[in-house]
């Protein structure tokens, strides 16, 4: 119990994601209310168990509904401040193809590989899969290393290896 109270304190809020009728989160809301903290809950499917808690502290007015990152930066935002910037709902890989995108899907994170190991992995032919890196490279979506591999770019501030 002295565990939720410290919780609930030394956060400016609480997001309850997910709680039975008897749980631990639960206490550490009621903490939160009484320290003049914002509650906020993530709705879940009327069907889980794990649903009844959020559903019922939005249901009584204990919690905010939330449903994004965004709302939650709203509400502990300063009274008069703005809240961030929401990210942009397109990505620059909706415009891909669907060979591109599955080329470059099958990049590796960390490292490179060879054209024909991306050409097994998107399920392309060599010739196709080799056209598509060049798109992607032209794009700057990929880059050749040393060795002939296709790999991510580096990301700004961060060293090549």
């Amino acid at each position: 119990m002295a565990r939720n109270r410290l919780i609930a304190a030394l956060a400016p809020g609480t997001v309850l994601v997910e709680a039975a009728a008897r749980s631990g989160a639960r206490n550490t809301v009621t903490w939160a209310n009484a320290l003049g903290r914002v509650v906020m809950a993530v709705p879940g499917p009327v069907t889980s168990a794990t649903s009844v808690t959020p559903h019922r502290l939005i249901r009584e007015a204990e919690a905010v509904l939330v449903t994004t990152a965004a709302d939650v930066l709203e509400l502990l935002s300063p009274l008069g401040g703005r809240p961030a910037a929401p990210a942009s709902e397109r990505r620059a890989t909706d415009e891909l193809s669907t060979d591109e995108l599955r080329v470059f899907e099958a990049v590796p994170g960390r490292g490179a590989l060879p054209a024909g190991e991306l050409a097994l992995r998107a399920a392309l032919t060599v010739p196709r899969c080799l056209a598509v890196l060049d798109l992607l490279a032209e794009r700057g979506f990929l880059v050749q290393d040393e060795q002939g591999g296709w790999k991510l770019p580096p990301r700004a501030g961060q060293r090549a290896r």
